[in-house]
């Protein structure tokens, strides 16, 4: 979708990985708590979450 065109220029952003159900913690490499944020737009509330919270892991789904 041209909608969601712009996510894919983003390092930090994963769309639809497959087969990382489960293993999120290997993906980041640490054994953060995982916070899920489901939102929309461009993530500024989940960068101000991120700010709040560094010892989080925050995921997003838009």
């Amino acid at each position: 979708m041209i909608r969601f065109a712009e996510l894919n220029t983003f390092n930090n952003v994963l769309q639809f990985p497959e087969h990382i159900a489960g293993s999120w913690h290997e993906h980041f490499n640490n054994n953060n708590p995982i916070v899920l944020e489901l939102a929309c737009g461009k993530g500024e509330y989940a960068l101000g979450l991120g700010k709040l919270y560094p010892q989080k892991m925050l995921l997003v789904l838009i």
